[in-house]
């Protein structure tokens, strides 16, 4: 007898950590349907991948790169026909880069009359049918559009998208169980229904203080670790499961000392008292954030307080071992939480939690292949669970325009086609145009960048499935196209996944030394050298700040080279394009690092012009000055002056930048920051 599932539960499963610990049964598993460009596929008669990878236009031969092209039929009117699914399961994500006013039509288990016809453009917004879920439907300050309203279906999923509709498309889905019976959804929700929806979202809406599976004991334990010691901070014994895991540092650091211990104090799970870890990351990678910053998605996050959180399940049948290494030249003192949870099913239903940092490992040896960076290779029967991505485009002398494009591919069981390609590693990640806004979403997050696009430096983005995890039942590779040379970018990823007790796990801990040191740790480096040039100029440059938010531009905030001689660096930040209109009440809120103390007068150097307005400058919450005019119908993008903005009395650490536009002189109202100078140069 099938069980079933009604629409309701499928819901809360969204944000359910113990359902996705369960390992799959037979048919369970996961894809996409996406618009990726069908100009690559597999050649079975002659074992060859053909027009593989994407190569961005500018310094590479393009391959394959109309990611927005693609579909499985398109119709005499125009309309495309984006999905069509068989079998038993939900439509878990949907991510569009350019949603128009075609419609979007969903059609569930043949039935001829949709349960969602709209304008694709309302389908991605909090409103109308999803009035109220901006928990579950919106764009991120990235420019992304994602709706996580689940659609359930019996035996099919259709998806047309009518002329008009845009460009780039993602869908996500879940396949059950075979033995699975699911209620589809209808095209108007009851009250129960929406009211479960509500509820999720109010979870969606706030995931740092989300309710998970930690109903059980906790446990504090405080130790320090000296440098270059190890420790085993926490043992259990017998069966049981970790619902929730907290670390926090209380060692009181520079910026750059913190960075170093993100990178270089190593977290290690070792479940059923195995010789080789389960889990094996640096402390920052493990929580998906290799510079430690403060974010919240629903597994993993930091909060204000300093507290990293997991809350993946954690399932064990004898015992748990939590060790930590302190690779750093600081001696640190570290405190970790432990939930324990209750579990629902016999211990040998349940997945073991693996988490695993890499770089350049176990990648395709095919030439064919040359351009996919593995996440993940395993064997055994799991559950995909998303990934972490770090990006280093400092590597070389020359600066990454866009570091993006290459898309995710995830091979399940041995099948030669991936059943999910996607379109641009931005697009999975959940934004578009590689834009380097910070933004935090419950199943998402670019948490940290030390740059704008265009300019050297890092990124880090994350993605996780919860409801859409891809079940594999003998093994699985994900790879994501990597679009420029090891000489120009730089990968390093952590894969999360569930594996059967049996299963194969081989990435076992690397110790680098040398030569592959030197490039494991080039992020830091880099950082040092930062560190070492604003210590010496006293100088933040514009360009190297991160985007936290911005209102009333329509294009990407981002560094350009000036024509006009005189710039920092040859650079500057411009708020606007020369071809766009900046609103009137436009700001952008940024940040920087300050890496030791001042007090004194701050300067700036800005740009003036013809096609520029009025800006008002605060930092932390404080207006610096009186509002600056920077119009001047005389010049053409001309560097200002040094100007004073005022006395200041700053710690070292991260502190933030608003630009408020406040008055339009212009019709183009344009903003540039070439840098900030604390005191002398």
């Amino acid at each position: 007898m099938k069980k079933r599932i009604s629409y309701s539960d499928v819901i809360r499963q969204l944000v359910d950590f113990e359902s996705v610990a369960l390992l799959p049964h037979e048919n369970d598993t996961g894809a996409a349907a996406t618009s990726y460009d069908r100009a690559s596929y597999y050649d079975a008669e002659t074992d060859t991948y053909v027009n593989w990878g994407d190569r961005v236009p500018w310094g590479h031969l393009s391959k394959s790169n109309a990611d927005g092209s693609g579909f499985i039929e398109k119709y005499e009117d125009g309309s495309i026909l984006a999905a069509d699914i068989k079998g038993c399961g939900v439509l878990v994500r949907s991510f569009f880069a350019t949603p128009r006013a075609g419609h979007i039509e969903i059609y569930v288990d043949g039935g001829e009359t949709p349960v969602v016809d709209m304008p694709l453009a309302d389908y991605v917004k909090a409103k109308g049918r999803y009035e109220g879920l901006d928990g579950l439907v919106y764009v991120t300050e990235a420019l992304g559009n994602n709706n996580y309203v689940p659609i359930t279906f019996n035996s099919s999923l259709k998806i047309i998208l009518r002329e008009g509709w845009g460009k780039y498309f993602h869908f996500s889905y879940r396949l059950f169980d075979s033995d699975t019976e699911v209620e589809p959804t209808p095209a108007c929700l009851t009250d129960e229904q929406y009211s479960a929806l509500r509820e999720v979202n109010a979870i969606l809406s706030d995931p740092g203080v989300a309710p998970c599976c930690n109903d059980g004991a906790r446990r504090t334990v405080s130790c320090a670790i000296p440098s270059g010691a190890s420790a085993t901070v926490l043992e259990t014994e017998g069966e049981g499961a970790i619902g929730e895991l907290k670390l926090k540092i209380n060692t009181e650091m520079s910026e750059l000392d913190w960075y170093a211990v993100m990178q270089k104090l190593e977290l290690s799970i070792f479940w059923d008292g195995e010789e080789s870890p389960s889990v094996w990351a640096p402390v920052g990678d493990f929580f998906a954030t290799a510079g430690g910053k403060c974010y919240q998605t629903l597994p993993m996050g930091k909060c204000d307080d300093g507290w990293f959180y997991c809350r993946f399940l954690m399932p064990y049948e004898n015992g748990a071992k939590i060790v930590l290494e302190n690779l750093s030249e600081l001696n640190l003192a570290v405190e970790l939480e432990m939930t324990s949870a209750a579990l629902s099913h016999g211990i040998e239903e349940y997945g073991r939690f693996h988490a695993k940092w890499s770089m350049n490992r176990f990648l395709p040896e095919r030439k064919d292949r040359e351009l996919d960076y593995t996440v993940l290779k395993t064997e055994g029967r799991g559950r995909f669970l998303g990934f972490d991505l770090h990006i280093n485009t400092n590597v070389g002398d020359k600066p990454v325009h866009w570091w993006g494009e290459g898309d995710e591919l995830f091979f399940v069981d041995g099948e030669k086609f991936p059943s999910t390609h996607g379109t641009g590693s931005e697009d999975y990640f959940g934004y578009a145009w590689c834009r380097g806004d910070y933004f935090s979403r419950a199943f998402h997050s670019q948490n940290w960048t030390t740059t704008l696009r265009g300019v050297p430096g890092d990124y880090n983005n994350v993605r996780f499935h919860l409801l859409d995890s891809i079940g594999f039942h003998t093994g699985f590779e994900g790879a994501i196209e990597k679009t420029w040379e090891d000489e120009v970018v730089q990968y390093a990823s952590t894969a999360y996944w569930y594996l059967d007790k049996n299963g194969t796990d081989p990435y076992t801990p690397v110790k680098y030394e040398g030569d592959d040191a030197d490039r494991r740790y080039l992020s830091l480096k880099r950082l040092e050298e930062k560190r070492a040039r604003q210590m010496a100029t006293n100088v933040v440059e514009g360009e190297e700040m991160q985007i936290l938010t911005h209102r009333g531009v329509s294009l990407q905030l981002q560094s350009l080279h000036f024509e006009t001689k005189g710039y920092s660096r040859d650079r500057a930040l411009i708020f606007g394009g020369m071809n766009s209109r900046v609103a009137d009440d436009a700001y952008m809120l940024l940040s920087f690092e300050l890496f030791e103390d001042y007090k004194g007068e701050l300067y700036g150097y800005f740009a003036k012009g013809s096609i520029f307005g009025t800006a008002l400058l605060s930092l932390d919450g404080k207006a610096l000055c009186d509002p600056i005019d920077f119009y001047d119908e005389k010049v053409d993008r001309a560097r200002t002056d040094k100007i004073a903005l005022g006395q200041v009395d700053l710690k070292a650490g991260t502190h933030r930048l608003e630009i408020q536009i406040v008055k339009n002189r212009c019709n183009q109202n344009i903003f540039v920051l070439d840098c900030l100078v604390f005191g002398e140069e």
